[in-house]
């Protein structure tokens, strides 16, 4: 009887071992693993930011005044451009398409835009329509002889143009030629 107790507790003795033996080997391995998984995971964070971040492309004004898309350099974060003006075009002409940052004074007096995106600088403009212009005389419009250009953007599609109505005036109604909707 005592042999088969201490029998007993040998077998339980050498069981136990086993399945410790076993737990801790499953449990090195699980560390393992988990090791592993952060190793892959820094490597990954660490591949991407080495690789080469992708360049900013903008409009781009170049020497002989034609504007076409370009790759911009890795410090641009931003394009600019002129501004674009429903039926009137674009505010100042002098300002060329860039990557970077519009003069300060330029952005500042509306002529220039910043953005951030790929080719957000581009203009698309539409087809041109002409409008009326008209004159004062002796306290009565008439059509002049003259019709103004209006410039639109390809996503326009209406037109307008600016007729004298009764209490119309000349400086105040017909800026900007006859283009346009009638300022209330």
């Amino acid at each position: 009887m005592v042999r088969k107790q201490w029998y007993q507790r040998r077998v339980r003795g050498v069981l136990n071992y086993i399945n410790t033996t076993n737990l801790l080997h499953l449990l090195r391995e699980e560390f393992i693993l988990n090791e592993m998984k952060v190793l892959i995971v820094a490597l990954s964070v660490l591949f991407l930011a080495c690789a080469e971040a992708t360049l900013l492309k903008c409009h781009v004004t170049g020497d002989d005044k034609a504007v076409a898309s370009a790759e911009c350099e890795e410090a641009d974060k931003k394009c600019s451009g002129p501004v674009f003006e429903e039926f009137t075009g674009i505010k100042d002409a002098d300002i060329a398409y860039a990557c970077g940052a519009c003069v300060e004074a330029k952005l500042t007096s509306g002529d220039c835009a910043e953005c951030e995106t790929a080719d957000c600088n581009a203009i698309a403009a539409g087809v041109d329509y002409k409008c009326d212009d008209y004159v004062l005389k002796e306290k009565v419009y008439t059509i002049a002889t003259t019709k103004t250009t209006c410039q639109r953007l390809n996503a326009t599609t209406a037109t307008a143009c600016k007729q004298p109505g009764t209490n119309a005036t000349l400086a105040a109604h017909f800026t900007d030629g006859g283009c346009g909707k009638c300022i209330a």
